[in-house]
C-alpha cells in the first residue's frame, strides 16, 4: 500500500495531517514518520480511515500510484457514496439477522412449551389408564372372564 494516498485523500477532503494525527491519537510528526517509513499499526490506520470516512479495505485495495497523482474529486465522491451504501446494507442485514435470531428464539420457546405440554399430557394419560385398569376392568387386561 502506498501511504502517500492518505495524504492525497486528506487533501481532497480538506483534512490536515494534524487532524488525522489527532484522530489516531498520535503526533503529527509521528504520522509523517509512519507515512514516510511506509509502516503503520492497524489501529492507527483504522482511526485514520474513520476520520477520512473510508473503509480500511477500500484504502488498502486502492491501486498503487505514483505520489504525484491526485485522486480527483469524483473518485472520492464515488468512494464516499459506496461506503455509505455499504453501511446502509450492512445495517439492514444486521437488523434482519437480529430479527431472525428473535424469531428463531420464539420458535424454540414454542417448541419447548409444546414438548412440556406433550410430556405432561402423556404423564396424565398414563396415570389415568393405570388407575382405570383396576379389578373392575380386568377384562381389558386379559384377566378372568
Amino acid at each position: 500500500m502506498k501511504y502517500e494516498i492518505i495524504k492525497s485523500l486528506a487533501r481532497e477532503k480538506n483534512i490536515t495531517l494534524k487532524e488525522l494525527a489527532q484522530a489516531a491519537n498520535i503526533t503529527e510528526v509521528g504520522l509523517q514518520k509512519m507515512i514516510n517509513n511506509r509502516t503503520m499499526r492497524v489501529d492507527v490506520l483504522e482511526k485514520i480511515c474513520s476520520r477520512l470516512n473510508i473503509d480500511l479495505n477500500d484504502l488498502v485495495s486502492l491501486p498503487e500510484t505514483d505520489t504525484s497523482k491526485k485522486y480527483d474529486r469524483s473518485d472520492i465522491i464515488a468512494m464516499d457514496k459506496m461506503n455509505k451504501t455499504i453501511a446502509i446494507y450492512k445495517q439492514r442485514y444486521q437488523e434482519e439477522i437480529e430479527y431472525l435470531k428473535k424469531l428463531l428464539k420464539e420458535r424454540q420457546e414454542t417448541i419447548n412449551l409444546l414438548i412440556r405440554v406433550l410430556d405432561s399430557s402423556k404423564y396424565r394419560f398414563e396415570t389415568e389408564i393405570g388407575t382405570n385398569l383396576g379389578p373392575q376392568n380386568a377384562d381389558f387386561q386379559g384377566g378372568a372372564k
